[in-house]
């Protein structure tokens, strides 16, 4: 099967560089080939996951990073349906229960249950943590510049737009990214002092230092719960419990409105909440990996879990037809 090649932007990319460059120095444009299909040599279709999949597109699916593999199980009971092949990276999605697979320079997208991606994004290094905007669908990557998230723009009709990069100025690494139910997108990361914050406000063209009123070992995943941003504290003993702090932001300044502690839980990954539930890396004292199940906000001791074999670094779950 042919499929479309990657559109190169030479001559209109350079134009508008030059414009950016005028006005700010914050962000610039880099390429963005958009591939209709699959085109990365590095996945091939998984038949069995195909076949095992059935009916279960019509409910929501929980798709887990284990080691090398993006394992998908069904949600909320946890069996196993099959794996999305040697693509393992950081794992966010949509409303629309799209998912997104972030690792070395490109981001993957897939389609509720699909087993093959429907869409190629080109980040200008390497792709970490990722996040969807709820109110426009941009997606949000953190660049490994080191100190950078790419924001690739989407339109409805149009699909994927020109990415831009935007710089961190107060951070030497950046970690994770999460969007709030506004389109804001929150930031975090360490200095050669310890931890920064920062927000990129929507439609702002620059990255702002934000401060949180709350002390952080190791500032962890970010994420919107529906009514609070969240930033996750992954402590510093391996494992550590996963504490989720919620947070109110006016202006330049975070406040604390409460927390979340999950029971064994590895704090050293990524958390997804959802529908009052929050999946995470799962390690009692055995160390035993798996993946847990935690009532959201209520915390504590996991409602469930299940046995994924490697650790799982990265979770989302994919709504069905919403």
């Amino acid at each position: 099967m042919e499929y479309l090649r990657p559109i190169r932007y030479s001559l209109a990319l350079s134009a508008a560089a030059g414009v950016l460059a005028a006005c700010s120095t914050a962000s610039k444009l880099t390429p963005l080939p958009t591939v209709s299909g699959f085109s990365s040599a590095s996945v091939s279709p998984n038949t069995m996951l195909s076949a095992r999949l059935g009916r279960s597109r019509r409910r929501d699916l929980l798709y887990v990073t284990s080691g090398e593999d993006v394992n998908v199980y069904s949600y909320p009971r946890g069996a196993l349906l099959g794996s999305l092949g040697n693509v393992g990276g950081n794992l966010c999605s949509d409303k629309a229960g799209d998912v997104f697979d972030s690792f070395n320079a490109e981001v993957l997208e897939y389609a509720h249950g699909a087993e093959l991606p429907k869409e190629t994004l080109y980040t200008p290094s390497f792709a970490g943590p990722c996040s969807v905007d709820p109110t426009s669908g941009n997606l949000g990557v953190v660049s490994g510049f080191p100190n950078a998230v790419v924001v690739f723009p989407y339109n409805q009709k149009r699909g994927w737009r020109f990415a831009k990069e935007y710089i961190v100025a107060n951070m030497e690494f950046v970690h994770y990214c999460g969007y709030d139910g506004s389109g804001n997108l929150f930031i975090d990361g360490t200095t050669s002092s310890g931890y920064a914050f920062a927000e990129l406000p929507k439609d702002g063209k620059v990255v702002e230092p934000l401060v949180l009123n709350q002390n952080f070992v190791n500032p962890g995943a970010i994420q919107w719960d529906g009514s609070y941003i969240t930033f996750a504290d992954r402590g510093q003993s391996y494992p550590s419990a996963a504490v989720i702090y919620r947070f109110t932001v006016s202006g330049y300044f975070g406040t604390e409105v409460g927390s979340t502690t999950l029971s064994q839980s590895n704090a050293d990954g990524q958390f997804w909440i959802q529908d009052g539930r929050v999946v995470g890396q799962y390690l009692p004292a055995k160390y035993d990996d798996g993946v847990g199940i935690w009532a959201y906000p209520a915390g504590g001791a996991p409602l469930k879990t299940f046995a994924t074999g490697t650790i799982a670094d990265s979770e989302t779950v994919s709504v069905a037809g919403r």
